[in-house]
């Protein structure tokens, strides 16, 4: 079953006329093959996304402050390149039919209640040594 998130996404814009490039960063729906793919290690070329950034809307306040949650999140995470509707917004667009609302809701669900224990959990160990880094060296 594929998986989505929201993503900050690098926009470049170069203007014909005077050759100037602007830059910009917009927050994107992005989507997974599946739940194994390790989402702080992808680029744009791994996975599907939305062709133009999301914006907020819900039927209530709660789902507002859901979604803005959701966003907030993509701010700990890598910015990924944005590229023009190609092959990555066609795969997003086919994994999102894959996607039933059932399991999106699913999704949004479990996001929720992995957020509410920020800062709940007391963690015990090596951080480093759990990564996979070497405890000496902190690598």
């Amino acid at each position: 079953m594929g998986t989505w998130n929201h993503r900050v996404m690098r926009h470049k814009h170069t203007f014909p006329e005077s050759g100037e490039t602007e830059v910009t960063l917009a927050i994107h729906e992005v989507y997974y093959k599946d739940q194994t793919v390790d989402d702080c290690q992808v680029s744009a070329d791994d996975v599907g996304f939305t062709e133009n950034a999301v914006t907020v809307t819900g039927e209530s306040i709660e789902e507002l402050r859901s979604t803005l949650r959701l966003m907030l999140n993509a701010l700990d995470k890598p910015v990924l390149e944005y590229k023009q509707h190609t092959e990555s917004t066609a795969r997003g667009l086919e994994l999102l039919d894959k996607l039933d609302s059932g399991a999106l809701t699913q999704q949004l669900e479990i996001q929720e209640k992995i957020r509410k224990l920020r800062g709940c959990l007391k963690w015990e160990g090596n951080l480093d040594q759990t990564r996979g880094g070497d405890e000496e060296s902190g690598k």
